[in-house]
């Protein structure tokens, strides 16, 4: 905001509402295949000095994501069975293949959680 006022522009708004309106209409099919075919041809493209003996490396990693309690989400991701209906938030886990060489996500995937240590087998 510094830069916007030093250069005489107006600040930025921080009205966050036509964000999180334009963030709602994106649909997740169009935005999976934008990471993963960016990623994939980064990876296919790395400089050879970036590889690692000479190979296209991909790295395995999980996390567990918070998504907002909607009806839709509860019809993919049902809400886990310790917590009170309409309170708290759908837990889902994350696994991507990560280019070692860029950190580019090659390709990912969003699958239930099932409770604490159930995940790292």
């Amino acid at each position: 905001m510094v830069e916007r006022i030093g250069l005489d522009y107006n600040a930025n708004s921080m009205n966050t509402g036509p964000y999180c309106n334009a963030r709602l209409r994106l649909q997740l099919p169009p935005l999976k295949e934008a990471v993963t075919s960016s990623g994939q041809v980064l990876h296919e493209k790395a400089s050879d000095s970036w590889l690692w003996n000479g190979h296209r490396i991909l790295l395995v990693d999980g996390t567990t994501l918070l998504m907002p309690d909607t009806d839709n989400n509860q019809k993919t991701h049902p809400q886990q069975s310790a917590q009170k209906p309409g309170l708290g938030f759908i837990i889902v886990r994350l696994a991507g293949l990560v280019s070692l060489a860029t950190g580019a996500c090659v390709d990912y995937a969003i699958g239930p959680f099932q409770g604490k240590k159930t995940g790292k087998r």
